[in-house]
């Protein structure tokens, strides 16, 4: 029965006695295990709303406050006179997981840089009038965005690419096997003209023209697609992949002219939120273009 919360999720008063209440002492215990198996706090309410598992009758949905709210409890291994749901070692295990993602969260999150999906000229942050946009001092457009909102979507697409391994695939081998030597050729011809080339680095950027010709050719795009494939499978748990698995693979994030975002993979792959979580963002002032 589904309760108005007038004690803590996973309880109930019966005789004038706070008692564990079954079914949502069963929530209670899948929450500690999927967030010490890696699942963010947003991920865990996901689940219990797709799963329909209601918080209340005032208040059905989850959310990841109400999910660190019942992590944190001390409660549940026996305090304050409830009865003891969980174990003090799985409560601990929490408790450093949580201090662990917090330490790191504070340590990246802030500086996530951006690129001009255009040009690819880093963008930088511009308040104006009290409006935070990031501009491209290259093409001379600028996007409204802050930072809360930056973050809050780029952790959706990880968390899109999690659960669809495969757009971690490239898709743009041909393109680059018609582009990118012509621009190292062009370089090499560069450093050869000057009197005083380096040889070991001119033979750096031979064995990089020839590495680029390989993994461009039919080959070299087969064997670089298994080994990708190989990755994946060994870092995937339950269909899924981690998400530090898929921010090592990240080499950047950039941004269009409409302010969707682009991630830039290291497996070659351009992975936009167009396609696979929203519809276009018209966020930036006049279709993109500053005063």
């Amino acid at each position: 029965m589904t309760k108005i919360r007038n004690i803590l999720f996973g309880y109930s008063i019966e005789n004038g006695k706070i008692t564990a209440y079954a079914p949502e002492v069963k929530t209670v215990c899948r929450i500690f295990d999927m967030y010490a198996s890696g699942y963010s706090l947003s991920r865990i309410a996901k689940v219990l709303n797709s799963e329909k598992v209601c918080y209340s009758i005032t208040s059905s949905a989850w959310d990841k406050i109400k999910v660190s709210r019942i992590l944190g409890n001390s409660k549940y291994v026996g305090n304050d006179g409830y009865p003891a749901v969980i174990s003090r070692e799985i409560y601990k295990k929490a408790a450093v997981i949580k201090t662990s993602r917090q330490n790191i969260k504070e340590n990246t999150e802030p500086t996530i840089k951006v690129y001009c999906r255009e040009c690819g000229s880093k963008m930088t942050k511009l308040t104006r009038q009290g409006r935070k946009s990031l501009c491209c001092s290259a093409c001379g457009y600028k996007v409204y965005i802050t930072r809360e909102e930056l973050t809050s979507r780029f952790e959706s697409l990880l968390e899109a690419i999690s659960i669809n391994p495969s757009l971690l695939i490239s898709n743009r081998q041909a393109e680059d096997a018609a582009i990118k030597p012509d621009l190292k050729l062009y370089e090499l011809r560069k450093k050869l003209a000057r009197q005083d080339f380096d040889q070991d680095e001119i033979l750096a950027k031979i064995f990089e023209i020839a590495e680029i010709d390989y993994n461009a050719s039919v080959v070299g795009s087969e064997i670089s697609e298994k080994i990708i494939r190989k990755q994946i499978e060994q870092a995937t748990a339950d269909g899924k992949l981690p998400i530090e698995f898929i921010k090592e693979r990240t080499e950047k994030v950039c941004l269009d002219r409409d302010g969707c975002i682009t991630l830039c993979m290291t497996t070659g792959a351009d992975i936009s939120e167009r396609s696979h979580i929203y519809g276009s963002h018209k966020n930036t002032e006049e279709n993109g273009h500053s005063d």
